[in-house]
């Protein structure tokens, strides 16, 4: 019973020191994150890039509620340098 508490302690230690190697190693995705072709760049000077313009009929009227507009803070994204 004693050496199976040693071992724990040991155990215990090894992790406590390498607890931060740990994380980065669960943490990495193994596999790079640009795995996938992007599609091409959107031509602006066509119409069919642009989802509201002035001329198109679908274009709410002046009078009409706007669009909410939202953004999303890339809070967890610390640079990749560990990757």
């Amino acid at each position: 019973m004693g050496s199976l508490a040693v071992i724990v302690v040991l155990l215990g230690v090894a992790v406590a020191s390498f607890r931060g190697d740990l994380i980065r190693y669960t943490l990495d995705p193994k596999t790079p994150f640009q795995t996938y072709r992007p599609p091409a760049a959107p031509d602006y000077a066509q119409r069919k890039a642009w989802y509201l313009l002035p001329t198109r009929p679908d274009t709410p009227a002046p009078g009409e509620p706007t669009a909410d507009v939202f953004f999303v803070a890339p809070t967890t994204f610390e640079g990749g340098a560990q990757w």
